[in-house]
C-alpha cells in the first residue's frame, strides 16, 4: 500500500518537473523575444503595416520665349502592385484578372524589360556595341547568374561571388556575356516561377472535369486541404495552391496524369508579361520598394473599374501620378530632347544624388537633359499604414514633393514650325528630283538635314532643327516605343535596309553599275554594310561605313562635322582683304586650271562656266567662282610661308577662321556656349592636319595587303604579310611591339625632321623598321603557323624573313614619307580656300560665323536658355548676352564683303538669285556645294547642299545656317531662309509691302502644325547653281 502511494508520488512530482520546465522554457522563449530580439521583431511588425512611400515631384515644364508650353508634366492615373504576404501569395492571379482588364481596354504593360520575345533577343537603347555589352552584362548579373555561374563550378574550389579575384571575376564575367539569350529566358522563368502560371492553366481544366463529373473526388481534397466557407472561385484557387505546394506539386502532377488532363503551355508574349511584373519587383527592391508600376498613363474609366475591382486585386493599387507630355510631338525635339530611365552604366551616379534607378526617369537628350538637375524637382515622403492588400488607410506624416523649375527657352515657336516644315518640304523636293542638272547630281538619298536661326545681336537661338527628329513622347511614355520604333532608332536592320538601298541604286546609278559590274547585290551590301569586326563574335551586327542612312536621334545641327564648300568664301574674302593681299576692284582672271603648287595632272580645275572670265570680289563672291579664292589661299601662304608663327603659311586661313569660331587654336577652348550637346569643327591647320594624316596613313597603312596574301607552298616562303593590329591570341610579348611599331610610326609621321632624315643618305629610319619587323617575325604565332620553324634551318628562317622586307618595310617607309610630305603641303591650303578639304563644322558654327559677319565682328555666347522660372512663376535667373571676343574688322572689309553676299541673292547670276529676286527685304547670302568624297556617286551619296544668310542687309537681326545631306547644291535649299525671313518679317511684309504674296506660305496652328499654302511662286523654283548653270525644279 505505501509502496504504491509512493508511486503515485513519485508520479506527481515527475509530472510537476516537466510542467515547471515547460514554463521555464515557454518563459525563456518570452524573454528570449521580449527583450533580446523584441526590437527586431517590433521592427518587422511595425513594417509590415507601416511604409515609407516616395513622392515623385512635378518636373518642370519646358516653354518657348513666348511662353507657349513644349515640355510639361500632367495628371494621369498609374497601376502599382504592391508586395505584402497576402498580395505575394496571389499575385498570380492577381496578374492574370489584371491583365485581362487592361487588355481588353488596349492598355500596355510598362514595359523597360530588355529582354525581348519572337524573336528572342536583348534590345539595349544605345548604338554603341560597347554600352550594348556593358549593359547586357549588368543585366544578367543583376537576376543572379554571375552567382549562378560561380555556384556551377566555374572557379575550381569557389562557391561564394564574394571570394572571387579580380582575374576570377572577368572569367566569370566572360562566362554571363556567353551565357545565350535562350539561356537567361529559361533562368529567369524558373528564377520567377512562371511555371506555375502554366500549372494553373492546367489545373482549371482538371477542376473543371472534377466539379462535372467528379464531385466526390473534389469534396475528399477539399475536406482534404480543409478549404470550406469559401465562393468557388476562391475555393478553386485555395485548392490549387494546396496541391501546388504539396510535394512540389507531384500530387498535382499526378492528378492532371490520372485524370488525361494535357498540359499547357503559354505563348512567350503571356509568360514575358509576367516577367515584368516579377522582375521589376526585383529589380525595384534592390532599393528597397515593394512596389512594381504595372501601367502608367492609363485614362479615368479604366482607372475607375480596376479600383472597383480592388476586393479581387490585392497588392493593385491606382495611383494619381504625373506624365510628361509633349504637346507638338516632332517639333523642335532635337533642341527639347526626351526622357529615358537610368542606365545601368550610371547607376551610382544617380542614386547617389537621390535618384531610384530602377524607376526613375532622367532627361536623356537636348535641355531635358542638360537642365535636368534645374527641371525635376524634390521628391516627397508619405510615411502610412498599410493594410495587408498593400493599400494606404492612414498617413502618419508627410514630406510633401516640391516641384521643378520651368524652363524658358529662347526657340520662338512660331519660327521653329517653319523652319521645320520648309526643311521637310526641302528633304522631299530633292529627293524627289534624282538624278538632275547640268552636272548630273544625284540627291536622291537628301534624307538629312539641319538649320539654326541665331539674333545676331545676342547669340539666342531663335530656331534649330534637325531632321529626322523623334517624337519624345514615344520615348519617354512607357509602352509607346514598339519593337518596329525600337529597331528604327537604336538598331537598325542594315542588312534589310542595305538592300534595298543597293538594288535602287543599281538601277538609278550609271557610276554604280560601272564599278560593281559582276558583283551581287549582297557582295555590294557588304561592303558599304560590312559587318562590324570590332564586335567579338559578331556576324550579325552591320556598320553604315559610308554614312547613308539617317539617324533619328543624332542632333545634325549641333554634332554633324560637313565641309562648308563655297560658305567659307565671305571668310576668306576677309581675311584677304583685312591682310592687303587683294584690293575690292581688283579683277583676276579665270584660268581654268589652276597650276601653282601642283603638276599638271594633279592641278586644281575649275568646274565652272567661267573660265576666261574676270571678277573682283563682290562677284567672284556672287558666282562662287572658285578660281579667285584660289589665288586668295595662295596669296595668304606667301604672305606667311616664313612665319614660323603660322606654321610657315599653313595656318594663313585658320589665323582668321579661328576668330570666326571656326575651330580654335591647339590648346584653346572648343566651345560655343550652347547648353546641349556638342561637337566641334576645326578649320584646316597644321596641328590638327598632322593628328589627321597620322590617323588616315596609318589607317591606311594597317588596311593594305600588309595583313593579307598569308601562304606556304612547297615548304617554300612565299609572301606573308605581317599583321600590324593586336590579336585576341597575341601575346604580351607581341602586343608590346606590334604597340611599339605603331608608335614609331605615329612619332615620325609627327616628327618635323622626318623629311630631311628620310632624304638623307644615312637614313636610320628604315633600319629601326626593319629591326622592330625582324623582333615580331621572329615570335609571331601567325608565321608560326605558316612556317615549320622546327624543320627550317636558321639560314631559311632569315631568308623568309628578308623576302617580306622589300615589300613590308618600304610601305611603313612610305606611309611615313606621305604622311609628312602630306602635313607640309601647301596644296591642302589651296582646297580650304574654297570649304573643302579638312574643313567641317556644324551648322551651329556656321551660323554663328554668319552672325558675326553681319553684326560687325562680335561673336557672341550662344544660348537656347532665356530663363529659370521658379513654381511660383519668379524668374529666378535670366541669361544675358556674353561676348566670346571681338573680331578686328575694318568697316570697307565688312561693307564690301556684305555686298558680295547680297549680289548672291540680289543680282541676276547670284547663285541665290532665283530664290530671293522678288524678296522685298534685302538679304546677304552665300550657297555652298561641299563634296563628300571623291567617290561619292559610286555609293549613291553626293554633295552637300549649303547656304548661310543675314537679313535685312542694313542693320541685320538674324543670321542663319543650312545644310542638306547630299542635297546637292547651296542654291537649291535657300528657300527655307527665305521661309524663314517671311515668317520673321511677316509684320513688316504686310504693313510696308501688302503686295507681297509670300513664296512659303506656311500657316501656323495651335497646335504646332505648319501647313504650305503653296502659292503659284511655289510650284516653280528657279535654282542658280554654284557653278553657274541653272535648272528649273518642278515641284510634283
Amino acid at each position: 500500500m505505501k509502496k504504491t502511494k509512493g508511486k503515485k508520488n513519485y508520479r506527481y512530482f515527475s509530472f510537476g518537473i516537466v510542467v515547471v520546465i515547460i514554463f521555464v522554457v515557454i518563459i525563456s522563449r518570452l524573454v528570449f523575444l521580449q527583450l533580446v530580439r523584441g526590437d527586431e521583431y517590433r521592427e518587422q511588425a511595425i513594417n509590415r503595416i507601416n511604409r515609407e512611400i516616395q513622392q515623385d515631384a512635378p518636373r518642370g515644364s519646358i516653354l518657348d520665349r513666348n511662353g507657349i508650353v513644349l515640355a510639361e508634366d500632367k495628371q494621369g492615373y498609374s497601376i502599382t502592385f504592391t508586395e505584402t504576404e497576402e498580395s505575394k501569395e496571389n499575385i498570380f492571379e492577381t496578374m492574370e484578372l489584371l491583365f485581362g482588364v487592361l487588355n481588353e481596354h488596349n492598355i500596355k504593360i510598362e514595359d523597360s524589360l530588355a529582354l525581348k520575345v519572337n524573336p528572342l533577343r536583348f534590345e539595349f537603347n544605345s548604338t554603341n556595341p560597347d554600352t550594348i555589352k556593358a549593359r547586357e552584362l549588368r543585366f544578367k548579373k543583376d537576376r543572379g547568374i554571375d552567382d549562378f555561374i560561380v555556384k556551377s563550378g566555374l572557379i575550381e574550389g569557389k562557391t561564394n561571388i564574394k571570394d572571387l579575384t579580380d582575374e576570377e571575376e572577368k572569367i566569370v564575367d566572360k562566362a554571363v556575356l556567353e551565357f545565350s539569350t535562350e539561356d537567361t529566358y529559361q533562368f529567369m522563368l524558373e528564377l520567377y516561377g512562371i511555371e506555375y502560371v502554366e500549372k494553373k492553366e492546367a489545373y482549371k481544366n482538371l477542376y473543371d472535369e472534377l466539379s462535372t463529373n467528379y464531385v466526390t473526388i473534389l469534396n475528399e481534397l477539399l475536406e482534404k486541404y480543409q478549404i470550406n466557407n469559401v465562393d468557388n472561385e476562391e475555393k478553386m484557387n485555395n485548392l490549387f495552391r494546396a496541391l501546388y505546394n504539396n510535394g512540389k506539386d507531384t500530387e498535382l502532377i499526378k492528378l492532371l496524369d490520372e485524370y488525361s488532363i494535357e498540359n499547357v503551355t503559354l505563348s512567350d508574349e503571356v509568360k514575358r508579361e509576367y516577367l515584368l511584373v516579377k522582375d521589376g519587383l526585383k529589380m525595384n527592391s534592390y532599393s528597397g520598394s515593394k512596389s512594381v508600376t504595372i501601367a502608367s498613363n492609363i485614362d479615368k474609366e479604366t482607372a475607375l473599374i480596376i479600383n472597383q475591382m480592388y476586393a479581387d486585386l490585392p497588392g493593385i493599387v491606382v495611383d494619381v501620378d504625373m506624365n510628361r507630355i509633349y504637346p507638338y510631338g516632332e517639333m523642335a525635339s532635337s533642341a527639347i530632347g526626351y526622357l529615358s530611365k537610368i542606365s545601368p552604366l550610371k547607376e551610382t551616379e544617380y542614386e547617389e544624388k537621390g535618384y531610384d534607378a530602377n524607376s526613375d526617369y532622367i532627361g536623356a537628350a537636348g535641355i531635358e537633359g542638360a537642365l535636368e538637375s534645374t527641371l525635376k524637382g524634390e521628391k516627397g515622403v508619405v510615411f502610412a499604414e498599410i493594410n495587408k492588400q498593400g493599400r494606404i488607410v492612414k498617413e502618419i506624416a508627410e514630406k510633401p514633393a516640391y516641384p521643378g523649375n520651368d524652363v524658358k527657352l529662347t526657340i520662338d515657336m512660331n519660327l521653329q514650325t517653319v523652319a521645320e516644315k520648309a526643311l521637310e518640304e526641302a528633304l522631299t523636293v530633292q529627293q524627289g528630283a534624282g538624278t538632275h542638272g547640268s552636272d548630273n547630281v544625284d540627291t536622291t538619298n537628301a534624307t538629312r538635314g539641319a538649320a539654326v536661326v541665331i539674333d545676331v545681336n545676342t547669340g539666342k537661338i531663335l530656331a534649330m532643327v534637325s531632321k529626322p527628329g523623334y517624337d519624345p513622347n514615344i520615348l519617354s511614355t512607357a509602352g509607346m516605343l514598339t519593337p518596329e520604333l525600337q529597331q528604327k532608332y537604336f538598331n537598325p536592320d542594315l542588312e534589310a535596309l542595305g538592300t534595298e538601298y543597293v538594288t535602287n541604286l543599281l538601277k538609278r546609278s550609271s557610276a554604280a553599275r560601272e564599278v560593281y559590274n559582276g558583283n551581287e547585290v549582297s557582295e555590294i551590301v557588304n561592303k558599304l554594310f560590312p559587318v562590324d569586326e570590332s564586335i567579338e563574335d559578331n556576324d550579325s551586327i552591320r556598320q553604315d561605313k559610308f554614312d547613308i542612312f539617317p539617324k533619328y536621334l543624332f542632333n545634325y545641327a549641333t554634332q554633324a562635322l560637313t565641309p562648308p564648300g563655297s560658305t567659307f568664301k565671305p571668310l576668306m574674302s576677309i581675311a584677304a582683304l583685312e591682310e592687303n593681299v587683294v584690293s575690292p576692284n581688283e579683277t583676276i582672271r579665270d584660268g581654268h586650271y589652276y597650276l601653282k603648287y601642283y603638276a599638271d595632272k594633279t592641278a586644281k580645275k575649275n568646274t565652272s562656266l567661267h573660265s576666261g572670265q574676270s571678277f573682283n570680289i563682290y562677284d567672284a563672291l556672287k558666282v562662287s567662282n572658285n578660281w579667285f579664292f584660289y589665288e586668295m589661299g595662295s596669296r595668304l601662304y606667301e604672305k606667311y610661308k616664313n612665319d614660323e608663327d603660322l606654321n610657315n603659311g599653313i595656318d594663313a586661313i585658320a589665323k582668321w577662321a579661328w576668330q570666326f569660331g571656326l575651330g580654335v587654336p591647339q590648346g584653346g577652348s572648343p566651345y560655343t556656349g550652347i547648353e546641349i550637346s556638342e561637337k566641334f569643327g576645326q578649320v584646316y591647320n597644321y596641328a590638327s592636319n598632322k593628328k589627321t594624316m597620322e590617323a588616315i596613313y596609318i589607317k591606311t597603312l594597317y588596311d593594305t595587303n600588309l595583313i593579307q596574301g598569308r601562304s606556304m607552298e612547297s615548304g617554300d616562303p612565299t609572301f606573308i604579310g605581317v599583321n600590324l593590329n593586336v590579336d585576341s591570341n597575341d601575346d604580351e610579348k607581341i602586343i608590346e611591339i606590334k604597340d611599339e611599331i605603331k608608335n614609331y610610326v605615329a612619332e615620325k609621321i609627327n616628327d618635323e625632321g622626318t623629311l630631311k632624315e628620310l632624304n638623307g643618305e644615312k637614313s636610320s629610319v628604315k633600319k629601326n623598321i626593319e629591326k622592330l619587323l625582324t623582333d615580331l617575325i621572329k615570335i609571331d604565332n601567325e608565321f608560326k603557323g605558316f612556317y615549320d620553324k622546327e624543320k627550317a634551318t636558321n639560314d631559311d628562317f632569315d631568308k623568309m624573313v628578308a623576302t617580306q622586307f622589300d615589300y613590308i618595310s618600304s610601305a611603313i617607309f612610305s606611309s611615313i614619307y606621305n604622311a609628312r610630305s602630306e602635313i607640309s603641303n601647301s596644296n591642302n591650303l589651296i582646297s580650304a580656300s574654297i570649304g573643302q578639304g579638312t574643313n567641317q563644322f556644324t551648322p551651329l558654327q556656321l551660323a554663328i560665323y554668319t552672325a558675326a559677319i553681319a553684326n560687325g565682328g562680335t561673336r557672341y555666347e550662344v544660348s537656347l536658355v532665356d530663363s529659370i522660372i521658379n513654381p511660383q512663376g519668379e524668374t529666378i535667373k535670366e541669361f544675358q548676352p556674353k561676348v566670346l571676343n571681338k573680331i578686328d574688322i575694318g568697316e570697307s572689309t565688312l561693307n564690301e564683303v556684305k555686298e558680295g553676299m547680297r549680289r548672291v541673292d540680289g543680282e541676276e547670276r547670284g547663285t541665290a538669285y532665283s530664290v530671293f529676286n522678288n524678296f522685298p527685304i534685302e538679304t546677304a547670302g552665300k550657297t555652298g556645294s561641299a563634296t563628300f568624297a571623291s567617290y561619292q556617286e559610286k555609293i549613291g551619296r553626293t554633295a552637300y547642299g549649303v547656304y548661310v544668310g543675314f537679313a535685312p542687309l542694313e542693320n541685320p537681326e538674324i543670321a542663319i545656317s543650312v545644310v542638306i545631306f547630299d542635297g546637292g547644291h547651296g542654291g537649291e535649299i535657300a528657300g527655307i531662309a527665305k521661309a524663314v525671313y517671311e515668317e520673321y518679317f511677316k509684320e513688316t511684309l504686310k504693313t510696308q509691302y501688302p503686295g507681297y504674296v509670300p513664296t512659303y506660305n506656311y500657316t501656323n496652328s495651335t497646335n504646332g502644325t505648319a501647313q504650305n499654302e503653296n502659292t503659284e511662286a511655289n510650284n516653280n523654283l528657279e535654282v542658280n547653281y554654284d557653278n553657274g548653270s541653272t535648272r528649273i525644279i518642278s515641284e510634283d
